[in-house]
């Protein structure tokens, strides 16, 4: 089954050398050419010299990887037309037209999130692109002027590169990844004003899924929405035992996996483990055991209210303090086991806050980024699970363990999960547990969360992606 891709003329435009953005990328491309349509690709990630955020494209990272090389062939057979600006003289000159930027002016984040070219405010996108770039969801504004600058030359050549090829071509819809980075908005920005359709395409809940959707992945809103509608069009469709199936197959394979990639290597959990037993036993002798999963905030921070409208806690570092303070409220002893996402490896300003304020404190357990721990068996042990926004507050509410969410999360609207936006709402959550009052666990609701990526994800069909850098590309049994 191929993608459902209606317009005749279309650009699946890349950035990222890395899998599998890039293999999604070409997925689509060959889908649309396979079905006919007039495709046209272009890759713009390596003319991005002057964009430091860039991931460079060395080592497994190249895309001239043998996988890459095999599917660029293909499409080439296919008779897609691929863009390439090395051959152009005029796209050449849209890398070359570079602007300096004084940023000088830019003293706090406010003001950064509100830098504007023309009537475009674009200063959420930067802030969150530093983000990513600085390793922290706090930079140093004063040591980025020169990456921030870089950011905005990149937003520029992507506009104009854009501009220039879609008013030769005259696309009738545009594909690219994700839609947050800085230089993605410049693609943006040009379809906007062409008024072409943007298609953006984002992987799912493993790195051999994708979505395809006509909103920017971090859409709180839209995706909430888009979460109900699968369920209900599903449940018209399939019946509710079955769209039961389907969201609790999703979530077993997730709880059942024994694995998680991070970067390059992929991490075995292990069912053995000390940290788990003694857990259990605390438990076994009256302590309450309180997980929270820290999860990496740079993706959402800094995007623009009217995308992911953040409420709750902005800051983990504060969730996890204002946790500590609170269990000392209950009348049993509180071990709160801080358990940290893979993603949140080398961010200074976090080891830091580890180093000199967690460790010194006797009642946490800190379980590290590449820890072979799993986090199911910590959810059950877990008396409640908090989080803000990790995956991993649907999958305790799924097994049965009490899920508080302490910020902004897409499945925020689905029962159980108990939302604690404020420090007033989570004393009363506090008052709540001493009283005794019973929380819900039990709730069909959440399964619209697994049945959505279990529906309106699919899987790769050309490529297998090993980890974030390495993928093999199969081909089709479409004969060229």
């Amino acid at each position: 089954m191929t993608l459902s891709i209606q317009p005749s003329n279309i650009l699946v435009c890349e950035f990222w050398n890395v899998s599998p953005h890039l293999d999604a990328g070409i997925e689509i491309a060959i889908d649309a050419a396979l079905s006919g349509y007039k495709v046209h690709y272009l890759f713009i990630g390596d003319l991005l010299p002057f964009c430091e955020c860039y991931i460079p494209p060395t080592g497994n990272q190249r895309r001239e990887s043998s996988a890459i090389r095999a599917a660029q062939g293909y499409l080439h057979r296919l008779g897609c037309h691929n863009l390439t600006i090395a051959d152009d003289q005029t796209a050449i000159q849209c890398s070359l037209n570079t602007v300096q930027f004084d940023l000088s002016s830019i003293k706090c984040i406010q003001e950064l999130k509100a830098f504007r070219i023309g009537e475009r405010v674009i200063g959420d996108y930067l802030y969150s692109n530093l983000c990513d770039y600085a390793n922290t969801a706090h930079p140093d504004l004063s040591a980025s002027q020169s990456i921030l600058s870089s950011m905005l030359n990149s937003y520029l050549f992507a506009y104009n590169i854009l501009l220039y090829y879609a008013t030769r071509h005259s696309f009738s819809r545009v594909y690219l990844f994700n839609g947050r980075y800085i230089y993605a908005q410049g693609v943006v920005r040009a379809c906007h004003e062409l008024a072409i359709p943007v298609r953006y395409h984002e992987r799912g809940c493993d790195l051999n899924t994708i979505l395809l959707r006509p909103f920017c992945p971090h859409s709180l809103n839209d995706t909430k929405a888009d979460i109900q509608r699968v369920w209900t069009n599903g449940k018209a469709r399939y019946g509710l035992n079955t769209m039961i199936k389907i969201g609790s197959s999703w979530f077993n394979d997730r709880i059942h996996s024994g694995s998680a990639v991070i970067g390059e290597k992929i991490l075995q959990f292990s069912n053995q483990s000390d940290i788990i037993r003694t857990l259990s036993e605390n438990k076994s002798s009256g302590n309450h055991i309180w997980s929270y999963f820290w999860s990496s905030e740079d993706e959402y921070i800094g995007l623009p209210q009217d995308i992911y409208p953040l409420r709750g806690w902005q800051d983990q570092r504060s969730a996890i303090l204002d946790l500590l303070s609170v269990s000392y409220y209950m009348d049993s002893k509180v071990t709160l086991v801080v358990r940290l996402h893979p993603n949140l490896r080398y961010k200074a300003d976090i080891d830091k806050f580890i180093s000199t304020t967690l460790r010194n404190i006797s009642n946490i357990v800190l379980i590290d980024s590449e820890s072979s721990v799993s986090s199911y068996d910590l959810i059950r042990v877990s008396n409640i699970v908090f989080s803000c926004g990790s995956t991993i507050s649907a999958e305790a509410c799924y097994m049965g363990t009490p899920s508080v969410l302490m910020a902004s999360g897409l499945y925020e609207d689905l029962h159980p999960i108990i939302k604690v936006f404020s420090y007033k709402d989570l004393t009363q959550f506090i008052a709540n547990l001493r009283a005794g009052i019973k929380l819900n666990t039990s709730s069909l609701d959440i399964l619209k969360f697994g049945a959505y990526w279990r529906l309106r994800a699919r899987r790769l069909k050309y490529f297998t992606v090993h980890n974030y850098f390495s993928s093999f590309f199969s081909g089709t049994s479409q004969v060229i």
